[in-house]
């Protein structure tokens, strides 16, 4: 059973994420037909930011350590250097 769980709020049925079963992999976005999940790529205002100097704070997947173990460790640090590392 997935980590959607049906739900009655104010009379209404809904769909809840339940997170203690939730490994925030992003697959209710491609299996929702109903538009219920929504996606901003900032990927250019964080560019910006970035460039500006800002404070930003980087949360990863749980999926990350699983999928790439070997780079883990290096992705804790400076968000700055990690962007430049990911990207060469």
């Amino acid at each position: 059973m997935g980590a959607n769980v049906q739900a009655e709020k104010d009379g209404k049925n809904r769909i809840e994420v339940d997170g203690t079963k939730c490994i925030a992999c992003g697959a209710c976005f491609d299996a929702c037909k109903h538009d219920a999940r929504e996606f901003c790529d900032d990927t250019e205002r964080f560019f910006e930011d970035l460039a500006k100097g800002e404070r930003i704070s980087l949360l990863l997947a749980p999926a990350f350590k699983a999928n790439y173990p070997r780079e883990y460790e290096k992705v804790l640090g400076g968000l700055k250097e990690n962007v430049y590392w990911f990207l060469g």
